[in-house]
């Protein structure tokens, strides 16, 4: 390993540290005002569920109160009316990103440059946003973790822009498909689809099922389903392509590169 490298490590680890264990008062004047955060006090939510689906749905930093007690009710609904009957309601939400973690890779020595002000913009941030850990994963890559449930993807806008080369990125959950619960609100009415999935998961599920409900002014109600493999001729139903959207809503991420200036999936 050369010096420099040697350097900049030690320089992240210190400066990282110091944003972790320092508990110096915050000077209003160093966080833009665009990154003022809504109040993170209500999160984590005590099911971790519905916050992690009203947060995905939401595209919020913070899941809205009104969508995850949403959520919450109908599932709980659906799974005590249906979990005996149709044993596939019992499958949980999934969010694509990790909530409340960031990757980051930093070149140290022109990050925490002190005219730049690049490390104490992150130093900040990090006291605003509740950094609960931050580690190293390896080199120059690094990985921070916050309390509560938050959208990283939505993190991941708030830490881009400051001085320095990096890049910052929300980390996903993991490859692989999988049974999965998708949810698709439209008007008043949310619709919920309990995708249950095998055979070569999770390099991707060769059959499927689907069972598929709608919730309307706390009236529940379980449409039909539909098995997707290569022995059903049977005809897609018409609620197969709302289906298909309410699983791209699941598939989002977010990463920014120094360089280039811009953030984007």
């Amino acid at each position: 390993m050369n010096r420099t490298l040697l350097v900049a490590i030690c320089m992240i680890a210190s400066a990282i540290l110091l944003s972790c264990n320092s508990d110096q008062p915050l000077k209003p004047t160093a966080i833009p005002p665009a990154n003022q955060p809504p109040d993170l006090s209500v999160t984590p939510m005590p099911n971790e569920e519905a916050e992690i689906a009203a947060l995905v749905l939401s595209r919020e930093l913070v899941a809205p109160k009104w969508l995850y007690n949403r959520i919450k009710t109908d599932l709980e609904v659906i799974r005590s009316t249906f979990q005996d009957s149709i044993p596939a309601v019992n499958i949980k939400f999934r969010s694509f990103f990790r909530p409340s973690s960031l990757g980051m890779q930093l070149d140290a020595t022109v990050f925490f440059d002190t005219v730049s002000g690049g490390g104490r913009i992150f130093d900040s941030l990090n006291r605003v946003y509740r950094l609960d850990t931050c580690y190293r994963m390896f080199d120059d890559f690094y990985g921070l973790t916050f309390e509560g449930r938050l959208n990283s993807a939505r993190l991941v806008d708030i830490y881009a822009g400051i001085p320095g080369e990096y890049i910052v990125w929300s980390p996903n959950s993991g490859p692989g498909d999988h049974p999965a619960l998708l949810i698709w609100p439209e008007g008043l009415t949310f619709k919920y689809f309990f995708r249950d999935a095998w055979g070569d998961c999770p390099s991707g599920c060769m059959s499927s099922e689907i069972f598929y409900f709608t919730a309307t002014g706390g009236t529940i109600t379980f449409r039909e389903s539909y098995l997707s493999d290569r022995s059903n001729s049977d005809p897609r139903p018409p609620w197969w392509d709302t289906a298909l959207m309410a699983y791209d809503t699941i598939f989002y991420d977010n990463i920014w590169y120094a360089d280039s200036n811009q953030v984007g999936p």
